[in-house]
């Protein structure tokens, strides 16, 4: 009888320590994948890139704790294998000239894709009244870009430029509003700005 119990118990030990060997590849969490410009395709090299554990959310304040961090490599790629027990979240850190490039969520096992960042790029408005009426002249600009409500601009001598960081390779919407005697004519354009470039737009009303 008693050989019989520490077969047994031979048989789950064995059963127990091969189940842990198939689940041993599946502790780890890998992160591989593309950094990238938006647009062109272009690799950004040498950014630094977090994982996070994360507690909280929903109905409570998500706080997220750095555990791990790693570079891409020299064209813009990453591969990376941790065996922390929790990982929820790769970010990266701010790159010169981009947008902030935005959060992966991380599931258990392999993750792997592509991420884009947003290039910068500038749009300089010269805004000018060429055919002034009277002091109730006005115009309104607003734009793809941040920022609030459109201001008003009254006045027979409106003369400015004004620049507004867009996202390059991308369209870039321009609206405007022109009140003349009473009379307000909608206009709107859009125009594509590559990369880290700048275009000079003129608005004569």
């Amino acid at each position: 009888m008693k050989s019989k119990t520490y077969l047994l118990l031979i048989t789950v030990l064995l059963f127990i320590s091969a189940c842990r060997k198939s689940e041993a590849p599946d502790s780890k969490t890998s992160i591989r994948g593309h950094l990238l410009e938006y647009g062109t395709e272009a690799p950004l090299a040498n950014v630094k890139m977090y994982l996070s554990s994360c507690v909280g959310g929903l109905l409570e304040p998500l706080y997220c704790s750095t555990i791990d961090s790693f570079y891409t490599d020299e064209n813009g790629y990453f591969d990376y294998e941790t065996n922390a027990e929790s990982v929820d979240l790769c970010t990266f850190e701010p790159v010169d000239g981009y947008y902030p490039i935005g959060n992966y969520v991380i599931n258990r096992g392999v993750n792997e894709f592509t991420q884009y960042a947003d290039p910068e790029a500038w749009l300089e408005l010269h805004v000018k009244n060429v055919d002034p009426v009277n002091g109730e002249d006005n115009i309104r600009i607003s734009g793809s870009w941040a920022g609030g409500s459109p201001e008003d601009n009254f006045g027979t001598n409106i003369d400015f430029i004004k620049a507004e960081k867009v996202r390059g390779n991308r369209d870039t919407k321009i609206n405007w509003w022109v009140t003349k005697q009473g009379t307000t004519t909608v206009f709107r354009d859009t125009i594509l700005i590559s990369s880290h470039d700048t275009v000079f737009y003129e608005i004569l009303y």
